[in-house]
């Protein structure tokens, strides 16, 4: 079949640098080919009625693209159409790779762009067509990826009514094992558009209701403390904005939860930008001073975060999922991982493997020194109600 026309698939990473300071350059290096071999993947089966005219192209850390071209069965469809409904499907399944190759230290907020367009004449050369994107690329205002069909209002009154179901997964100690504590997750109504976590917040932050989501998600973690056996301790995530808010220092200082705050660790969910960690100092030893214990949540091998573990000095650190899915594919790994745990302790921190999914894993954690781990290879994500065998 001939081609008569061509365009370009592409899609870029906002701020793609930040990936590479917080998970350190071998991480980054082989998260990069997962992705690059996860975009392939997709374009094969977006673009299967189409013919493809160039393999994947990875100009950049953060950017890939493919040429396409129109076969002539394909023209009986309306081009500009068939453009839109590629764009709209593409970020999605973009969105899902990132995630799963990112872990969650893009949380619901990843940032990216993708671009379905025609690519003029006489602009066949892939230098070229990268210059192109670059203009492309700066013209489209900021997008995420969208997330489920859901009006505001019907968010809202889930909000309202407190419909959130609060799950648990365990936290267990290196080298013996033992469980030590538990996470709370939180997540949508049964069988809803936003059941999974990610669909949850996402949708939170499209709509600007992040703060009221994770203040209920708190306010129900909460009602289960009194039903944790001393001493496992219970850990309950949080995001900056929260954690700054006077409504969510009302809500955990309330007197009938005074005799657990010492078996409390609120996680912070989001990397603070570069120099914002010590705006948060203040807050964080007025909870240190009242016994409350700070995690902070997905952090990498690279610079980045350690400036924030040394501002705040939290007593748990945990390595990102992107992290410990990338052990066994480079040595360089586990000496990135080791000197990490290393200077985290230097600062007071105990350092938590998160996402175990194998032995193989949890014995380099264990070989690095690792102090806390959780993930499916110990249990999976269960309801309170399941875990602690009561009902509230």
């Amino acid at each position: 079949m001939s081609d008569t026309g061509k365009y370009v698939f592409a899609v870029q990473i906002e701020d793609s640098d930040r990936f590479i300071d917080i998970f350190g350059p071998s991480v980054s290096s082989i998260a990069w080919d997962d992705i690059v071999a996860g975009y392939r993947q997709i374009t094969q089966k977006l673009l299967q009625r189409y013919n493809l005219l160039s393999d994947v192209v990875s100009p950049s850390w953060g950017r890939c693209f493919v040429i396409f071209g129109i076969k002539q069965s394909s023209m009986l469809l309306d081009m500009e159409e068939q453009i839109s409904t590629l764009t709209a499907v593409s970020r999605q399944l973009v969105r899902e790779m990132l995630q799963e190759n990112l872990g969650m230290a893009t949380g619901s907020h990843l940032d990216f762009k993708t671009i379905v367009a025609p690519i003029q004449k006489g602009l066949g050369d892939i230098q070229k067509i990268n210059e192109r994107l670059n203009t492309l690329f700066k013209s489209l205002s900021r997008i995420s990826s969208p997330f489920a069909s859901i009006t505001y209002d019907e968010f809202a009154k889930i909000i309202e009514r407190k419909k959130i179901e609060t799950l648990v997964q365990s936290i267990v100690s290196l080298p013996n094992e033992e469980i030590v504590g538990y996470e709370t997750l939180s997540r949508g109504p049964s069988n809803s558009a936003v059941q999974r976590a990610d669909l949850l917040f996402g949708t939170a932050a499209h709509f600007g209701l992040t703060k009221e989501l994770e203040l209920l998600c708190i306010e129900r973690a909460l009602k289960w403390i009194t039903k944790v056996p001393a001493p496992l301790w219970m850990s309950i995530n949080i995001g900056p904005a929260l954690l700054k808010s006077s409504t969510f220092l009302d809500l955990i200082y309330q007197r009938h939860l005074k005799p657990f705050l010492p078996r409390l660790v609120f996680e912070l969910t989001e990397h603070l930008p570069v120099g914002s960690a010590t705006e948060f100092q203040e807050i964080v030893q007025n909870l240190k001073r009242n016994e409350i214990q700070l995690s902070l949540d997905d952090t990498g091998c690279g610079f980045f975060d350690l400036n924030t573990v040394e501002k705040l000095r939290p007593e748990i650190v945990k390595l990102c999922i992107t992290v410990i899915n990338r052990i066994g594919r480079s040595s360089d790994i586990s000496k990135e991982i080791k000197d990490t745990v290393t200077r985290i302790a230097r600062f007071g921190g105990k350092t938590l493997g998160e996402g175990v999914e194998r032995k193989e894993q949890l014995d380099v954690l264990k070989q690095c020194g690792v102090s806390l781990a959780q993930g499916y290879y110990f249990d999976r994500p269960k309801s309170a109600e399941k875990a602690f065998k009561i009902k509230i």
